[in-house]
């Protein structure tokens, strides 16, 4: 199968990105993602607070960079010769 690059766009779910795409966040890297992830789900940013893995930088760009709780909202694009198709929401 061919590799594309995926294109991210704000906002996403924190209970339902995947580790890889929370370890491409800003600050929040392979470590973060991991303790993001054994966490799940989350219901409130006070949970999320709680995972001691994850920075206050990360966490911070996290909650005022659009990322939901409980909501699917992101969406990925591919890029190629095609037009671009998108899956989620």
């Amino acid at each position: 199968m061919e590799k594309r690059n995926q294109i991210r766009a704000w906002p996403i779910d924190i209970n339902e990105a995947s580790e890889e795409l929370l370890a491409s966040l800003p600050h929040v890297g392979k470590e973060g993602a991991s303790a993001i992830v054994a966490a799940r789900p989350f219901s409130s940013w006070d949970e999320v607070a709680k995972v001691s893995q994850l920075s206050d930088a990360a966490f911070d760009d996290l909650k005022s960079g659009g990322a939901m709780i409980g909501k699917l909202t992101y969406r990925y694009c591919v890029r190629s010769s095609l037009p671009d198709r998108c899956i989620g929401q």
